[in-house]
């Protein structure tokens, strides 16, 4: 499960503290954002947030803008290191970023909008299914290659061949289970083109 750890940076010159570690989720880090207030004794509009761009997209960042949070989002290639630094540990990036953030010594990605976010989500898994479909036949062709099943038909994956492979017997009833599954999986429903 993912979790943020979090650390702060005063507006002094001080050391920046590691503060602890929050769940993943937007809930943990709200109430985590209150807890911090109220240990600081600080308001909403005194807190600065900047923590490092990932896998979880950009969800967090518009609650905590809805919230009224000042955010932003950086790219783990535009935070400073220090030459010959490979080991990264949670806790000390964390404070790396507070005390970053805190100089003025990097600037937030550009957040698309979430109807932008939403587009590229779908392409990106219109995407993920066409290789994966793609992977899936050349697995299923190099089976019944192995197996000495070969189509005769001018065009693979059309009506005619989806037909063809319905109606193919294998000797052993476990190889036989592969096709099945085939076509259990629905790949050859969006195989074959109409006709």
């Amino acid at each position: 499960m993912h979790s943020a750890v979090v650390a702060t940076a005063d507006a002094e010159e001080g050391k920046p503290i590691h503060y602890g570690k929050w769940g993943g989720s937007n809930l943990a880090a709200e109430r985590g954002l209150v807890k911090l207030r109220k240990s600081l004794g600080v308001d909403k509009e005194e807190i600065r947030i900047c923590y490092e761009a990932g896998p979880t997209g950009f969800v967090l960042f518009r609650r905590l803008a809805q919230l009224g949070y000042d955010c932003i989002i950086v790219a783990p290639s535009a935070i400073p290191k220090a030459s010959g630094e490979k080991v990264k540990t949670d806790r000390r990036d964390a404070k790396k970023l507070a005390r970053v953030f805190r100089a003025g010594d990097i600037e937030g990605i550009n957040i698309p909008e979430a109807k932008d976010e939403a587009v590229r989500d779908l392409c990106r898994a219109r995407t993920d299914v066409s290789q994966a479909l793609a992977k899936a036949k050349q697995q299923l062709g190099s089976f019944l290659l192995r197996n000495g099943i070969r189509y005769t038909g001018k065009t693979d994956w059309t009506q005619s061949h989806i037909n063809y492979l319905r109606k193919t017997k294998l000797a052993d009833p476990a190889q036989q289970i592969v096709l099945e599954e085939w076509e259990r999986s629905g790949h050859d429903a969006q195989s074959a083109p109409e006709g």
